[in-house]
């Protein structure tokens, strides 16, 4: 009978496996449907249309057909709803920890556990059944609305005591909170005005739009910078080795190369930039003294000649100022007898003459007295050169003496210098009407004479840019785009005074510099800030300039926003997880399993309670509650970045800081840069 008993019941038992393996498919198929049906409020159309509508308002923005791609970011960024309000008016706190809908979704994948269970009730496992429909019955009561969460949720809302309401209310509510979406509309509709060709300079990395900037871009986004937008001028700055020549100045020139009907000029105050474009810019012409011949003063005027040379070799000692005054007056007053002389006279080396020998009756004879600068420098050398003390007017010559032989103490600078105006071989107003010109002085071979001798010629640039003021762009006349590296070498007062006027004259100005420190050494602190707040963009790569740090910051800029100062208790905390790293239980637990199951940090409780020590959600409900450990927010207008951190953000090699002034409108955040290091010749 036993053996019955046993030999029956393995039957039964075999019997109701195999039931169960028929039955528990269609279980957990009708169960799918079971889970559908239960969630069947989350899909009613009202409630997606509403769902719908918030997500729009606290993420996405429009984008218009046409929007450029560097601009066509759906994304919105931030504390502010679309309509201006604060996030915080719409979003609880109990929101970004936990939502209904993930908890019906939880509940309904038990449902359905339970409902592929079913099956086992064939078999002598009946508890089994049992538990299963008191697991799900218990479920459905916990898929109903809980009204208290539902309350708490409401009264979270309803409070709103956050910064971001105070924020609302102070900053002047939505008639503030506006103007940043207002700038990011203009921003496109500018942008799709805009037809002119646009040059990239790297790809957003998102670190402004992680810190709530309205203006940044998302990451991934290009960063780019339309020719219009050029023309309000690009700063670059980079310590040595940190790539801004081949992450930034060669892929640019390698665009503007490729496009027809722009003018390029590259200058480099110390290295070959120029013979490295030339590589890729097809029809480039070099401008080399070893192989080039053209005047230095050609298209300059006499008060342009003596003030590019001052700038460039006067000494930085104020007293030298005297004899530096007087030897830039005593070379501008013979530059204007040099150009009536005219003919082999009016070079650089007639006019050091005519200063050195004084000018000849005869050359006096031909000037015109009704012309006042003529008249003027008669008067010099007839009446007030001769009576000025024989020891000051040595030290007068020598100064400019030291200039002329600083330009001309390599010979082939020497036939530059030798050179009258109109004998040259090559024209660097040829940039005007489209041409691509290089200007190759290298300091390695020339010096302080290939620093003045490009200074020259980018005054003959400016010259002839600035005539364009009164004759307007004549045909054929195309935009001009003047790249130079370490600008800082060949940098002169003039540049300020052309920088302000450049863009309504088609040029645009891309300068590359190591600091604000080498502008400063050059131009003086006085200049130097002028100058450089003429840069509508920047892009700055690793350097250990604190000023340069400063600057870029500043540029940069700050937001009226809420922050969160501290939250206390995170430095004890964490501080304690240090310190057990070394000893006590958290040490322990590494090999001890004992250890690591009752793991505790010192007085705070076990690992759960260490999350909810530094999790800021959970201490902003603290503070809400009025109880004491709160986070410490303010209101205030605080910058995006801190000068301290400059250098920890674009640690990464070939990443910079850029502030762009795109379509009118600023433009900012870490970018990855797309150097060209690899240099190929056009076939």
């Amino acid at each position: 009978m036993r053996t019955l008993y046993l030999a029956g019941g393995e039957t039964g038992l075999g019997t109701g496996l195999v039931l169960c393996l028929l039955a528990t498919p269609a279980s957990l198929f009708g169960a799918r449907y079971a889970v559908r049906w239960q969630l069947r409020p989350a899909a009613q159309t009202d409630a997606r249309m509403a769902a719908e509508a918030l997500v729009k308002r606290v993420c996405l923005r429009d984008v218009p057909a046409g929007t450029p791609p560097d601009l066509a970011d759906p994304w919105r960024h931030g504390w502010l709803l679309a309509d201006g309000r604060p996030v915080a008016a719409e979003i609880a706190e109990t929101d970004l920890r936990a939502t209904d809908a993930v908890t019906r979704a939880r509940a309904c994948f038990w449902v359905a556990v339970s409902a592929g269970l079913a099956p086992l009730a064939l078999t002598p496992f009946g508890l089994v059944t049992l538990a299963a429909l008191l697991i799900h019955a218990l479920l459905r009561l916990k898929l109903a609305p809980n009204p208290a969460t539902i309350r708490a949720r409401l009264l979270d809302l309803a409070a709103a005591h956050s910064a971001e309401a105070a924020a609302w209310a102070v900053g002047g509510a939505s008639k503030w909170a506006a103007r940043t979406e207002a700038a990011r509309t203009a921003q496109i509709a500018e942008s799709i005005r805009d037809q002119t060709p646009t040059l990239h300079l790297g790809t957003a990395l998102g670190l402004m739009a992680a810190r709530g900037d309205a203006l940044a871009p998302s990451a991934g986004l290009p960063m780019a910078l339309s020719l219009k937008d050029l023309m309000q001028h690009l700063l670059v700055t980079g310590g040595t080795g940190s790539g801004k020549t081949a992450g930034v100045l060669r892929p640019l020139c390698q665009q503007l190369g490729a496009l027809d009907g722009i003018g390029l000029i590259v200058m480099d105050g110390k290295g070959s930039l120029p013979g490295e474009v030339a590589a890729f810019v097809h029809g480039m012409t070099i401008i080399d003294p070893a192989s080039s011949t053209i005047s230095l003063i050609e298209g300059l005027r006499p008060s342009e000649i003596a003030a590019t040379i001052r700038d460039i070799l006067a000494s930085r000692d104020a007293k030298d100022k005297f004899f530096d005054d007087s030897a830039a007056a005593l070379l501008r007053f013979a530059a204007v007898l040099a150009k009536v002389e005219g003919g082999a006279s009016y070079s650089l080396a007639g006019i050091w003459s005519i200063a050195r020998s004084g000018p000849s009756a005869e050359l006096i004879g031909k000037t015109d007295p009704a012309n006042p600068e003529q008249d003027e420098a008669v008067t010099f050398f007839r009446e007030e050169w001769p009576n000025i003390e024989d020891k000051t007017r040595s030290g007068i010559v020598a100064t400019l003496r030291a200039w002329y032989t600083t330009i001309t103490g390599h010979p082939d600078l020497l036939r530059w210098a030798q050179t009258p105006a109109g004998a040259s071989d090559a024209d660097i107003a040829a940039a005007l009407k489209g041409g691509r010109i290089g200007i190759l002085a290298p300091a390695h071979r020339y010096g302080q004479a290939g620093r003045t001798a490009m200074a020259l010629l980018k005054a003959r640039l400016f010259a002839a840019i600035r005539d364009r003021a009164d004759l307007g762009m004549r045909d054929g006349e195309t935009p001009v785009v003047l790249v130079m590296d370490e600008a800082q070498e060949i940098a002169t007062g003039e540049d300020a005074s052309i920088l302000g006027i450049a863009r309504s004259l088609e040029l645009a100005v891309v300068a590359a510099t190591q600091t604000v420190e080498g502008i400063q050494a050059q131009l003086g602190e006085q200049e130097a800030a002028k100058y450089l707040t003429l840069f509508g963009s920047v892009v700055a790569l690793q350097n250990r300039s604190p000023k340069t740090a400063e600057m870029v910051t500043a540029r940069i800029g700050a937001s009226f926003r809420p922050t969160l100062d501290s939250i206390p208790g995170v430095p004890t905390v964490r501080s304690a997880a240090w310190a057990q790293q070394g000893s006590g239980r958290l040490a322990a637990a590494r090999h001890q399993p004992l250890a690591a199951a009752t793991l505790e940090l010192g007085e705070g409780g076990r690992i759960r309670d260490l999350i909810r020590s530094i999790n800021p959600f959970h201490l902003f409900k603290k503070s809400m509650a009025g109880e004491q450990d709160s986070p410490a927010s303010k209101l205030a207008v605080a910058p995006l970045i801190e000068a301290a951190e400059f250098g920890e953000l674009v640690v990464e090699p070939d990443t910079a800081l850029a502030v762009l002034t795109r379509a009118r409108v600023p433009r900012r955040d870490v970018v990855r840069l797309a150097p060209v290091y690899d240099i190929v010749a056009h076939g």
